[in-house]
């Protein structure tokens, strides 16, 4: 989390530096860098608490019968609207007696809207977003189960992989890339732009990889992608993109994108199964995929 706070920092004063409007406060700034970058680490470890504490969110803003505000700090208040809502947050002490009441009295429904509201009203003052979502999720059963690393240490190889053959996974990675730069242009980057999943044939090795092994620079990266450094870089925290976000970049279906990866990923196959098997590099042009592209 650091490392990804400190790098969106670093990103967002190089843009100063081309010309973007200066930060105000630095100091200000930073917390609310780490504070999201800490917000999308937790969601990921628990994505269906993520996903109620953002619906509880939008019942909040939405229904006119209860009211949310942030505290000076940072933390978000709940309450019923004009009852609740200005009062003092509530101490741990009464967060637990509340969570006691619910636990003793059975609550109605599981519809969210109403189940907020008897949340609400069993409490004596303004609930925290946080143990609002606690409550709810308890109520709704939901849990996210988060596997510890411990669980797989079995599993894990030793950090210190040979030489050799870290030697000989860089070269395969080089020419990988060497044919991924040879894809037409809507290939490369309908593949590129989701890298995330599969084994490195398939698109598995990441931006993040490739940059970080020496494979390719940023800049050879963004050139690519027919993208500028700073362009690259506005979306680099959240490769792999969705299909659709691809698609509108690209101006195309989300099918149609799609087709344009799988066709990428097949042609890498073919051509990284020829280099293996020491077969002749056959002219690239004639093997071509025009699945959805003419570039």
């Amino acid at each position: 989390m650091c490392a990804d706070s400190v790098c969106a920092i670093l990103v967002r004063l190089q843009r100063c530096q081309e010309g973007d409007s200066e930060i105000a406060d630095f100091e200000s700034y930073a917390a609310a860098v780490a504070s999201k970058t800490a917000d999308r680490f937790f969601a990921a470890r628990a994505p269906q608490r993520a996903r109620l504490r953002n619906r509880i969110r939008y019942v909040l803003t939405t229904d006119p019968r209860f009211a949310i505000r942030e505290c000076e700090s940072g933390v978000w208040l709940c309450g019923l609207r004009g009852k609740t809502h200005d009062g003092v947050p509530l101490s741990g002490g009464q967060v637990e007696e509340c969570r006691q009441k619910l636990a003793v009295g059975k609550l109605s429904t599981n519809k969210l809207p109403e189940l907020v509201r008897e949340i609400l009203s069993a409490a004596s003052g303004p609930l925290e977003l946080s143990d609002l979502t606690t409550f709810c999720a308890h109520a709704m059963g939901i849990t996210d189960q988060v596997e510890s690393v411990e669980e797989h240490a079995g599993l894990l190889r030793d950090p210190a992989a040979p030489f050799a053959h870290s030697a000989e996974l860089k070269d395969w990675l080089r020419l990988l890339w060497a044919e991924v730069c040879q894809l037409p242009l809507l290939q490369r980057v309908a593949l590129l732009l989701n890298l995330g999943s599969g084994g490195p044939a398939n698109g598995g090795a990441t931006l993040c990889a490739i940059a970080d092994l020496g494979i390719a620079t940023f800049g050879a990266l963004a050139a690519s992608l027919e993208m500028t450094a700073s362009e690259l870089a506005a979306i680099w925290n959240r490769v792999p993109l969705p299909d659709r976000e691809i698609a509108v970049r690209l101006q195309l279906e989300r099918q149609q994108v799609i087709n344009l990866r799988a066709s990428a990923r097949q042609r890498l196959e073919r051509r990284m199964a020829a280099i293996d098997n020491n077969e002749p590099r056959a002219n690239t042009a004639a093997h071509s995929d025009t699945t959805g592209s003419g570039r």
